[in-house]
């Protein structure tokens, strides 16, 4: 899969994305609060965590990252230029 740092920039930048992303990061303070006040009891809490580690590697995610997951090097020179 390619995508550009161009790409990610406008799907970061687009209103609907910027809504979904705060939708996300609210959702996850809210299970973070009810999970710390008792509130949610999963197997060892694990699904609870890693319901919130999914979200934070959702909304922190970068063009280095998805470069990084698909093994693709990146030309920073040429990211420095597009930015």
């Amino acid at each position: 899969m390619q995508l550009t740092p161009q790409e990610l920039r406008a799907w970061h930048n687009d209103p609907t994305t910027h809504k979904i992303v705060q939708f996300m990061l609210d959702l996850r303070q809210q299970r973070m609060e009810q999970w710390a006040q008792g509130g949610i009891a999963d197997e060892n809490n694990k699904q609870t965590i890693g319901f919130c580690l999914a979200l934070e590697e959702i909304t922190e995610l970068t063009h280095e990252k998805i470069a990084f997951f698909y093994g693709v090097e990146i030309d920073d020179e040429k990211e420095e230029d597009d930015q």
